[in-house]
């Protein structure tokens, strides 16, 4: 009979943790304005062929806040929460970028009065500079050659790091990194949208670009190292990983020369 009881009082409590992490991935797909609608079907394994990766990653990051609540026993242990995201917009447009960023300032409140600790761990700079310029992050931090140092008050520029880091590999001797493949595919997307904008993607762009269509190694290393992306080489020595970011430095050098003797002034 008592164990009936106790059974009965555990069934109530798991169906009121899934009514609560339910209510709460509709309300934060509603907020990241977007939502998943079913009209008289079932859509279960076809969802991975459906979505975009970028959807995808919306949906995993509502589930993971909503999640929370299958972590907690009593109301008190909300305070309680620390937050680790990493690489929220990984493969997101950048309209939802805002929306994450919006999430991020709203969801770890615990009260009207104080906040749960988040670390957000990113590669996108212009996310970073989003959280910093909204207020939303309290210190800010950034490692570069196996070194954390902390940023100071003022914006960073978007590209400014990634390309000091790919001009410190093609002219400087400094060896490659798990992040040179992210700085490369940054930078190269920064100049097809800006010269460009009117291609559907980044591996268009390069394409029509003779100088990077020529190059064995930049299209690949951006696909199979850029971070959220299937791997599907092997590997890559530095000496290919330098020979991509030396065709990069070059382009720039031919295309943009002031912006490569900006960056070699700060060096």
């Amino acid at each position: 009979m008592l164990k009936n009881v106790i059974e009965d009082k555990k069934s109530k409590i798991k169906k009121y943790k899934k009514s609560e992490v339910a209510k709460d991935i509709k309300k934060y797909l509603d907020e990241s304005k977007f939502a998943i609608i079913f009209k008289e079907q079932i859509i279960n394994g076809e969802m991975e062929d459906i979505l975009s990766d970028g959807e995808k990653s919306i949906i995993a990051l509502c589930y993971y806040l909503a999640s929370i609540h299958l972590l907690v026993e009593k109301e008190s242990d909300y305070s309680k929460i620390c937050y680790i995201i990493d690489d929220p917009i990984s493969s997101m447009d950048f309209s939802y970028v805002f929306c994450v960023s919006r999430l991020i300032d709203t969801f770890c409140k615990a009260d009207n009065t104080t906040r749960n600790p988040v670390i957000v761990l990113t590669h996108n700079l212009e996310f970073m500079n989003i959280l910093i310029k909204n207020k939303i992050i309290d210190l800010k931090y950034i490692l570069s050659q196996s070194h954390i140092s902390t940023l100071s008050k003022e914006l960073i520029s978007p590209y400014e790091h990634h390309l000091i880091d790919i001009i410190n590999i093609s002219k400087n001797g400094t060896s490659p990194t798990h992040t040179t493949a992210n700085s490369l595919r940054y930078l190269i997307e920064s100049i097809w949208k800006f010269i460009k904008p009117d291609l559907q993607n980044v591996e268009e762009f390069i394409l029509q670009e003779e100088l990077f269509k020529n190059n064995e190694y930049i299209i690949t290393i951006i696909n199979d190292f850029s971070h959220g992306a299937i791997r599907q080489e092997i590997g890559y020595t530095d000496e290919q990983i330098k020979n991509a970011c030396d065709c990069l430095v070059y382009y720039i050098e031919k295309n943009f020369p002031r912006q490569i003797k900006l960056i070699e002034n700060q060096l």
